[in-house]
């Protein structure tokens, strides 16, 4: 199955909803790194949804968070034994499920499916599966909200002029180090924005 730019077009879509929310306003510097209890009740608001997050211990290389859905609520579990970093992108992934999933994304496999999807630097050309597919667009919508891509522009020149580096940016914006690079990175960054430019109103 091959993702296409529509479907990121159709997540980013919603992303940027998020970010005028006024609990978010992202776009802005004062407001990052991004409060997760806000996305939370942003969430939950456009959604319609009770949303419930717990940390709990459980086993898994690849699994920080996972996410069940009920008729009266959501609930998302992070796994505890992690960074905060690592419980803030895991987080605000389950919350992005719940924006952009689609009924043929809900898969009773759960780990299973997190575990058959290999992280890329740049888009991959196709997935294995509908399962996968969503598990890779959840986690681009999330990446797309902690780290707006307003900044990004103004944090590579900071990069390579000294005055940041890629474990600064990653603790400015409260993410994993490898979320930075991965958005810095120039063909993520030129298909993104593609993306983006898809989006109506995203300016």
């Amino acid at each position: 199955m091959r993702i296409l730019y529509t479907e990121i077009a159709a997540a980013l879509e919603k992303v940027a909803t998020v970010k005028k929310h006024e609990l978010i306003l992202c776009r802005e510097p004062e407001q990052i790194p991004v409060d997760i209890n806000n996305l939370i009740a942003a969430v939950g608001e456009l959604t319609s949804t009770y949303i419930e997050v717990n940390e709990v211990d459980f086993e898994g290389e690849h699994v920080h968070g996972m996410l069940e859905r009920y008729e009266d609520r959501s609930q998302i579990w992070i796994k505890r034994d992690q960074l905060d970093d690592y419980k803030n992108l895991a987080t605000a992934k389950e919350l992005c499920h719940l924006l952009v999933d689609s009924a043929e994304h809900f898969s009773p496999r759960g780990a299973s499916t997190i575990k058959d999807m290999v992280k890329e630097l740049v888009m991959p050309d196709s997935v294995d599966g509908a399962n996968v597919a969503s598990e890779y667009i959840a986690e681009v919508a999330a990446i797309e909200v902690l780290y707006p891509i307003e900044f990004r522009e103004g944090d590579l020149a900071e990069l390579v002029d000294g005055s940041e580096t890629r474990k600064t940016l990653a603790l400015r914006y409260d993410v994993p180090e490898y979320v930075v690079s991965r958005v810095l990175n120039p063909t993520y960054h030129k298909q993104i924005s593609k993306a983006w430019k898809m989006v109506s109103g995203s300016n």
